[in-house]
């Protein structure tokens, strides 16, 4: 908006209103006099479109962004701590402190003999990666043996900017109200561990929509199944009585069931011709790997549209991309040389693959 008010042409401005018979020249008195004012005025016009940018939310760094969601009752998710579900040889004590390979844990909860549930200490999601054995920070008797064996809750990053942005601008496309769709994906989201969510309502055992009863399928923050910890622990969040008393996070006269979302494995057949001196077996990690990217970009959207779709083009493309491969035909899922179109209920992970 201020771009033109520059030093330059600030100055350029005020030595045009002063008379010509005048020496206006660099280094003259007049010159001197106005060109500490006109740099002050440059840096004035940088600081107000800096305000500017501030002020609105398209624009806004971090810092005002928040300020600005804060009208609207929205602040970025926090970050949030792995749960794992441990073995040991023995029963210890709870608060009982390990540490895996780059990070330490709490043993938080017993789940029975020699099975507990531990915390990391540190939030975000680079714990997640963690498995395999743990060591104690202090002695303790009888133990022999201690290892991860799952991630049940996966750790979360504190909410990115660009992403809490977008978050701001959808919260004017639907109001969140008295337990609409709208109200019911927003609260169940910012449960620790949910990443996707949607919302249908509930059907008996014979199939019929059952008044009151609310379905809500979930998805970890990988994107991926909920296991039965994040299941139960949204559960209580969002309804622990199923009594539509309201006693959770559903409103009076609600039944909210909480599901995982469904997978359902892609296999995929095709003919790859490689480059001179590569293979399957060399580049089988870098295929897996690009697989999965798509596969992962197609479950983070799962919640945004009404079926993922697998495409073949995509799946080729990416394939096409790595170095050492030349060209890739005849690609099939699941068996057809069709595009894949998942349930509305579920996400698309890796099957085997016969390149």
């Amino acid at each position: 908006m201020f771009e033109e008010n520059t030093y330059e042409n600030i100055i350029n401005r005020v030595l045009a209103r002063v008379d010509d018979s005048l020496d206006k020249r660099e280094g003259s008195v007049i010159f001197s006099a106005v060109a500490p004012v006109c740099a002050e005025l440059a840096q004035a016009y940088i600081a107000l479109g800096y305000l500017i940018d501030c002020t609105f939310a398209d624009t806004a760094p971090r810092e005002f962004l928040i300020r600005r969601a804060l009208e609207r009752g929205l602040i970025p998710t926090k970050a949030t701590y792995a749960k794992a579900v441990a073995l040991f040889n023995i029963d210890v004590d709870i608060g009982k402190r390990f540490s895996s390979l780059k990070f330490n844990w709490t043993v938080s909860e017993k789940i029975s003999t020699g099975k507990f549930y531990i915390i990391c200490e540190t939030a975000g999601s680079l714990p997640n990666a963690e498995r395999g054995n743990l060591i104690p920070i202090e002695y303790i008797d009888g133990l022999e043996t201690a290892s991860i064996e799952s991630i049940e809750v996966y750790g979360e990053d504190e909410e990115d900017t660009e992403e809490f942005r977008k978050r701001y601008f959808s919260s004017f496309e639907s109001q969140a109200f008295g337990g609409n769709k709208r109200d019911y994906y927003q609260k169940i989201t910012t449960i620790d561990g949910v990443g996707g969510c949607k919302i249908f309502r509930a059907t008996d055992s014979k199939g019929l929509k059952a008044p009151g009863h609310v379905l809500a399928i979930i998805t970890n923050s990988e994107y991926g199944s909920a296991s039965e910890t994040l299941v139960s622990n949204a559960q209580r969040t969002v309804d622990p009585n199923g009594d539509q008393m309201g006693d959770g996070l559903a409103p009076i006269g609600h039944i909210c069931h909480i599901e995982s979302v469904k997978a359902k494995s892609i296999n995929i057949d095709t003919n790859i011709v490689y480059d001179a001196g590569y293979s399957f077996n060399a580049l089988q990690s870098q295929i897996n790997k690009a697989i999965d990217g798509y596969l992962y970009e197609l479950n983070k959207s799962w919640d945004t549209v009404e079926n993922v779709v697998v495409r073949i083009s995509n799946i080729e493309s990416r394939i096409l991309a790595i170095n050492g491969i030349k060209d890739i035909a005849d690609t099939k899922l699941n068996g057809s040389p069709s595009n894949v179109i998942l349930d509305k209920d579920t996400i698309a992970v890796r099957g085997t693959f016969n390149g």
